[in-house]
């Protein structure tokens, strides 16, 4: 949740915040150390010391949050034992920031994040200690699968929060799910090996779904639509998701100018990275079964029924949806014996970034297994081609800017970008900021579809 109101903020407080944050003002950090025993959070030190550090928010990173502190303790913070404060034995720094007013009282706490510490490291003499924290995400990813384990026929949200409650047995967090992940089965035959990661498992049943998984600034597990084109003007914020605003109603604007909050800008535009064709390779794994099946068939006399009117979980497929959408045509279904066990779909651009023409061929090439190819899941994978380069397709263009403020912004909102007269709708992909206060933030930014760098 990025806007201010959506985390506490009265209306009032969000709209000062924002205008104070782009004019000199006073920041002041804030962290505490908890611990969960038994099931109850203990707080175990308040007010750390905080001279310096690093807050970096990637939504390219599995583990989106990282947390650095550097702490002055004159040496009394230095872990011996395993319930100290600073301690890597399940103790959780909790952040938050404020800035003042313009009468010198203090808007109020913005949190940004719960972080279980990884590392600390003390240095002597000049007895700064260095607290390297992630956010839970780097607890469930530990967790490794001591077994192989199945998710068939749980929804998504049952079976991500079975395994982070799995990982995180004391820690009692909140679940902010879609609808669609309470009523969309796993894909079938989702089964995580032993040895693997608990949290690349909860990612990958999210992103078959088309859904991402994340922690956010309150520490509670977000279960979200995965982003589309950049042009979306569809307001986040419905159906339990988070705002992570519009075009035309961006979360925040950083622009050059008097009175604005910009400081340094780098633009580039790159094709790495970029597309222009998604190529999805369908391998149907009981072809095997096909031989045997039409061995029976001619032995009886009796036809089977066909298991393409159903899924993998014994369910009717939809109808297949080919009237409004000429590439999205029926297919054969294949019959007993049929030697078919491959189908391969393609989606190919157009225009300045054509297929062949002059932008070359730069496709994503994506393989998946299917219990048996029908009209259903072929035609679900046209869409899905479709969609990837509708999204991806086109170079990259991508600027990094210093600015001052935006303490409440966060990877994947979306922001209008001002300077040297242009005006540019971009989403961030990621947030660096700067604890001690003397570096502005660094936030990248980035502009897919972009077919005219202009």
């Amino acid at each position: 949740m990025a806007r201010l109101t959506d985390r506490g903020f009265s209306a009032e407080d969000a709209a000062e915040f924002e205008a104070r944050s782009s004019q000199p003002h006073t920041l002041e950090w804030l962290a505490n150390i908890y611990r969960w025993q038994g099931g109850v959070e203990v707080q175990l030190y308040t007010d750390l010391p905080i001279v310096g550090g690093t807050l970096s928010l990637d939504s390219s990173d599995p583990i989106r949050r990282h947390l650095t502190l550097e702490v002055g303790t004159v040496g009394e913070l230095v872990p011996d034992q395993a319930s100290d404060p600073l301690a890597p034995f399940g103790q959780v720094v909790k952040l938050w920031c404020r800035i003042d007013r313009s009468d010198g009282t203090w808007l109020p706490w913005l949190k940004q994040g719960e972080y279980p510490i990884v590392s600390t490291t003390s240095e002597w003499p000049s007895l700064i200690q260095t607290i390297e924290c992630a956010d839970y995400a780097f607890v469930v990813d530990q967790y490794i699968y001591e077994k192989k384990k199945s998710y068939n026929k749980q929804t998504v949200r049952n079976a991500i929060k079975e395994i982070t409650e799995e990982a995180l047995p004391d820690k009692v967090f909140t679940i902010h799910a879609i609808e669609a992940a309470s009523n969309t089965k796993c894909e079938p035959h989702t089964v995580s090996e032993a040895g693997t990661s608990r949290w690349e498992m909860a990612m990958a049943i999210a992103a078959s779904r088309w859904m991402e998984t994340f922690y956010d600034s309150e520490g509670n597990l977000v279960i979200r639509r995965a982003l589309t084109n950049d042009d979306n003007e569809t307001l986040s914020g419905a159906d339990g998701e988070p705002d992570i605003g519009t075009v035309s109603n961006p979360v925040a604007v950083i622009e050059d100018g008097p009175g604005g909050n910009l400081v340094a800008l780098t633009t580039a535009v790159t094709r790495e990275g970029a597309i222009n064709g998604v190529v999805i390779n369908l391998h149907e794994t009981i072809s095997q079964t096909l031989a045997a099946r039409k061995k029976r068939e001619a032995e009886s006399g009796d036809k089977e029924d066909d298991p393409d009117d159903t899924t993998e979980d014994g369910e009717k497929v939809d109808p297949d949806d080919t009237d409004d959408d000429d590439e999205l045509q029926p297919i054969p279904n294949p019959k007993a014996g049929d030697p078919r066990v491959n189908v391969q779909i393609q989606a190919h651009a157009t225009g300045s970034i054509a297929w062949g023409d002059r932008f070359g061929r730069a496709p994503i090439v994506i393989e998946k297994n299917v219990k048996r190819i029908n009209n259903s899941n072929v035609n679900a994978q046209k869409k899905r081609a479709k969609r990837l380069l509708h999204r991806r397709g086109g170079v990259i263009r991508s600027v990094d800017i210093d600015a001052v403020g935006l303490y409440w912004l966060e990877p994947d909102d979306k922001v209008r970008v001002k300077y040297a007269g242009r005006t540019e709708a971009h989403y961030v992909a990621s947030i660096e900021l700067d604890l001690s206060g003397e570096s502005p933030a660094r936030i990248r930014t980035r502009s897919l579809n972009v077919t005219d760098p202009g």
